[in-house]
């Protein structure tokens, strides 16, 4: 079982662990931006209010408290909120587990999404790759992201953090250290 930080920081932002109070912030930015998150995302359509976030929340919140997942809220040093980013179940080498990370083969997989006033700045690519640095300081061997292959977006974020698309999985990209 791992650590992760809970806060991160970078040259522009800070990733701070998800807490409880973060599901008003987190359902507006959601609820606000639904129709550009649900171009490539089908979870939006299970958090249609700020208590759908709750329960959110509080099942990551356990699975932080397990070790087995975390999540970050993204925002700049004034407290915008930027997006989010946590881990994700690794299904590229273990077919369909739920998992969010592989201890036993060293692999973690993240996924995030960014509120659209601030894509094109290069926040979540410097999310991420501050991510990947931490996991593989923790003696992660391998990261993933797994984009739908119309996200070219988030494939592009996953490139520029040096990572590679799997050719057997469109829009999967990894990195192995």
């Amino acid at each position: 079982m791992t650590d992760f930080p809970c806060i991160i920081k970078t040259q522009r932002l800070i990733l701070r662990a998800l807490g409880a109070d973060d599901a008003g912030r987190l359902f507006n930015l959601i609820d606000s931006n639904r129709a550009f998150i649900e171009r490539f995302l089908d979870w939006p359509d299970y958090i249609q209010t700020v208590i759908d976030e709750e329960k959110y929340i509080e099942s990551r919140l356990i699975v932080a408290a397990n070790k087995m997942g975390f999540d970050w809220v993204i925002e700049t040093p004034n407290g915008d909120t930027v997006g989010y980013i946590g881990t994700d179940p690794v299904t590229m080498e273990l077919g369909k587990q739920k998992i969010d990370i592989d201890f036993k083969n060293k692999t973690i997989s993240f996924a995030f999404f960014i509120n659209p006033k601030f894509s094109g700045n290069g926040y979540m690519t410097e999310a991420l790759g501050a991510l990947i640095g931490v996991a593989r300081g923790l003696g992660f061997r391998r990261v993933e992201i797994h984009a739908e292959p119309e996200n070219k977006k988030s494939i592009a974020v996953a490139m520029r953090c040096g990572m590679t698309s799997s050719d057997e999985d469109d829009g999967a990209c990894f990195i192995n250290f």
